[in-house]
């Protein structure tokens, strides 16, 4: 038999009727949904507001509310929440301030009042909380380059530091090739970047496209670069095989003349202080080496005109040009030789 007190605590679980001092009853699928503590977003960007039903009269410590971010997203570090017609509270989170980004749009976040501090804080930030995914990419050290030469330039987010710490890693693949000593900016730091013994980078330890590993040296007070590149010796260059009659040279290389016709090689149009273009010849046309225009090649107290040519007159005739001023002057430093024609 039911008792009548069972009854009306039945009803009162299904919303059937209102429960003590005429407050409505709530079911076990309310509380479920989280129908009274979610809703979604109004207001703007970086001023959230969120009306729940029934309203809130006053932040109670440990309060959850559950926010569909609908278009909005936060642009500052300094977002606040307003809870139906209460006081706007700043959103945190529990290590400090959040990121630009923390909250993105069509997204659904979940917070706690804290009302020691009067903060709500963001339980799960889109940034500031770190993703497996994310993680194994790189996606928080990485930028692209977007400085000038010899002073590199790159945004990282979430930047939360004051000051670069010992250690900090960044990658960042770079815009342009340096010409000397060189910077690195990373969001508002600035440090010089030098080789891992300390010294200052010389030209071509960085290459434009190479993605650059750095580490922040608080001994250097200094970005290391971990990865440059040798600056080539003369005998230090990547040779090619060339069986056809043309051939654009790169620096740092050197090509072995196959053909039995004559090829053209054509130096780099640019190059830095340093590099070296090297030249055997093995076929029976020999080579000629032509420099474009503005630039000139000097040979055992000779001259090419500006885009003039050096013409072997022998199969096996060799030389080795270096780079003497940035992209127009080339100076040979070697040759075996029977004769040249200059043009």
């Amino acid at each position: 038999m039911i008792e009548p007190s069972d009854f009306l605590k039945w009803l009162n679980v299904f919303g059937v009727v209102s429960g003590g001092g005429g407050g409505g009853a709530v079911t076990a699928l309310q509380v479920q949904r989280s129908a009274f503590n979610a809703a979604n977003a109004t207001g703007a960007d970086d001023a959230f507001v969120v009306n729940l039903t029934p309203a809130v009269t006053a932040l109670t410590n440990g309060l959850l509310v559950t926010m569909v971010s609908g278009t909005l997203t936060n642009l500052t570090t300094t977002p606040t929440l307003q809870i139906n017609a209460l006081t706007p509270v700043n959103i945190v989170l529990w290590s400090g301030q959040v990121v630009a980004g923390d909250i993105q749009a069509h997204s659904t976040y979940l917070f706690i009042y804290n009302l020691a501090a009067n903060v709500f804080e963001l339980i799960n930030p889109s940034i500031s909380l770190a993703d497996t995914f994310a993680t194994q990419a790189n996606t928080y050290n990485y930028s692209l380059d977007a400085g000038a030469v010899n002073a590199y330039s790159g945004t990282i987010n979430p930047f939360i530091f004051a000051n670069i710490t010992d250690g900090f890693p960044i990658y960042m693949r770079v815009a342009h090739t340096n010409t000397g000593a060189a910077t690195l900016t990373i969001n508002t730091h600035t440090a010089p970047i030098v080789n891992v013994d300390g010294t200052a980078l010389i030209p071509g330890n960085i290459v434009i496209n190479q993605v650059c590993f750095f580490i922040y040296n608080a001994n250097y007070s200094a970005w290391t670069l971990m990865n440059p590149l040798p600056v080539a010796a003369d005998n230090i260059v990547q040779w090619h095989p060339i069986a056809g009659t043309t051939q654009a040279a790169a620096v740092n290389s050197g090509y072995v003349i196959q053909n039995a016709a004559q090829t053209t090689v054509t130096l780099p149009a640019t190059a830095i202080l340093g590099s070296v273009v090297s030249i055997r010849g093995l076929g029976a046309g020999g080579w000629v080496l032509v420099a474009n225009t503005g630039q000139t090649i000097h040979v055992d107290g000779q001259s090419t005109t500006s885009g003039g040519s050096l013409t072997s007159t022998g199969a096996n005739d060799t030389i080795d040009v270096t780079c003497v001023v940035a992209n127009t002057t080339w100076t040979c430093n070697g040759l075996v030789t029977s004769g040249f024609t200059y043009a």
